[in-house]
């Protein structure tokens, strides 16, 4: 997938509040990823960011070596210190009450590491939340 054509549709197709910045350089690889799967993951990112009352989303797009990177990061509440260690456990939820079921995050880590690909809380941030997603990319 084009991962910052991906990233550019998820932005327009948010539906929230906050302002979502896609940053990527001209001529990117393609990762291995389907758009789909990687649409989801960004749609679950952005939903996430917008119920902790993310402003801005930026969304940044780059090559690792082998690997393609998008960076999220936010200007919300992020997440607590002590919640840090448990975001990917299934139904682990700071929002239940809020109608949190504690899936988001552990489907989308699934659906990129089903293509060698992968998802991970950036802990050393400040203010906010930010993820690293990495997929393979794919040599033209």
């Amino acid at each position: 997938a084009d991962l910052a054509e991906v990233a550019r549709r998820a932005a327009a197709e948010q539906g929230g509040e906050a302002v979502v910045r896609v940053r990527a350089p001209p001529d990117l690889p393609p990762g291995r990823v389907s758009p789909a799967a990687l649409g989801a993951v960004l749609a679950t990112l952005l939903e996430n960011s917008e119920q902790a009352g993310a402003r801005a989303v930026d969304l940044r797009v780059s090559t690792d070596g082998e690997r393609l990177r998008l960076v999220a990061a936010d200007d919300g509440a992020g997440v607590p210190e002590a919640d840090r260690a448990r975001v990917f456990e299934p139904f682990f939820t700071g929002r239940r009450e809020r109608g949190g079921t504690g899936l988001g995050l552990p489907i989308a880590r699934s659906l990129l590491a089903a293509t060698g690909g992968a998802l991970a809380l950036d802990e050393a941030v400040g203010r906010g939340a930010t993820f690293v997603l990495t997929v393979p990319r794919v040599d033209r």
